[in-house]
C-alpha cells in the first residue's frame, strides 16, 4: 500500500469517526431535551388535574352556599326576572 492511499484511508476513517462522535453527541443532547419536555408535560398534567379538582370543588353547591354566607351575598335562583326600568319608563325598552 502506498503512502498516499494510507493517508487517504486514515483521513476517511478519521472523518467517519468524527461524524459518528458528532451524531452521537447530537443524539444525547436531543434525548436530554426530550426527557426535560416529558418531565414538564408530567408536571403540567399534574397541575391540570389539581386545577380541575379545584374547579369541581368550587362548583359544588355546598361550597357556593358556604362562600355566599361567608361574604354575605344573598343566594337567588339564576335567571330571576329582574326589572331594570321602572314600570312608567318601560316604553323605552319596547322601541
Amino acid at each position: 500500500m502506498t503512502i498516499p492511499r494510507l493517508v487517504g484511508l486514515l483521513a476517511v476513517f478519521g472523518a467517519l469517526g468524527i461524524i459518528a462522535v458528532v451524531l452521537r453527541a447530537d443524539q444525547v443532547r436531543r434525548s436530554h431535551h426530550i426527557q426535560r419536555l416529558h418531565f414538564e408535560q408530567v408536571s403540567l398534567e399534574r397541575t391540570m388535574r389539581t386545577k380541575r379538582l379545584e374547579i369541581a370543588r368550587l362548583r359544588s353547591p355546598r361550597q357556593i352556599r358556604e362562600r355566599a354566607e361567608r361574604f354575605d351575598v344573598p343566594l337567588v335562583p339564576p335567571y330571576d326576572e329582574v326589572t331594570v326600568l321602572p314600570a312608567d319608563e318601560s316604553w323605552v325598552a319596547d322601541q
